[in-house]
């Protein structure tokens, strides 16, 4: 037979049910991005995109400049490359900040972390190459620092973003 303090006691005790599941849930992480492992590709996705957006509005706003700095040809079709690389890195450096949040390594957001694993790798040999035949020390530096993400892109490819319980 339905009675009013038997509806609300039972109300009462799906309420405290649904409370303590809210709780567990919230003191342990049920999304990726709120576990530790995040935190690195975070950071790297992070300084990526911040390092390709300031090359990318430097060549994109002064080619002249800039092939003038590194003593190169200033001539239009220069000018232009300079400027269609200089896109490129605005976009990339976009798309690396749009995913900044999103889980990265493993099978997760693979298409972003090959690009720029791809990216690095490249440009790490190509301004090494540069720096063994004309050893400037901005070469070796920006060798350096391309191989430095190219590694750390390498982990982040190649290993899972989430805790091994998780898997």
């Amino acid at each position: 037979m339905y009675s009013p303090e038997k509806a609300e006691a039972a109300a009462g005790a799906l309420m405290r049910e649904k409370q303590k599941a809210f709780e567990a849930r919230i003191a342990r992480p049920t999304h990726a991005s709120d576990s530790v492992q995040v935190r690195g590709p975070r950071v790297l996705m992070g300084l990526s995109a911040l390092m390709m957006a300031v090359i990318g509005l430097a060549a994109t706003f002064a080619p002249g400049e800039l092939l003038a700095a590194v003593g190169a040809d200033v001539g239009a079709w220069s000018k232009l490359l300079v400027q269609l690389a200089g896109a490129l890195y605005l976009g990339f450096g976009m798309v690396n900040w749009m995913a900044r949040g999103s889980l990265i390594g493993g099978i997760y957001g693979r298409p972003v972390a090959t690009g720029n694993l791809v990216h690095f790798v490249v440009m790490a040999f190509a301004l090494s190459r540069a720096a063994l035949v004309e050893p400037a020390p901005a070469l070796v530096v920006a060798a350096v620092v391309y191989g430095a993400f190219a590694l750390w892109f390498a982990f982040v490819a190649f290993t899972s973003p989430l805790p091994k319980q998780a898997r």
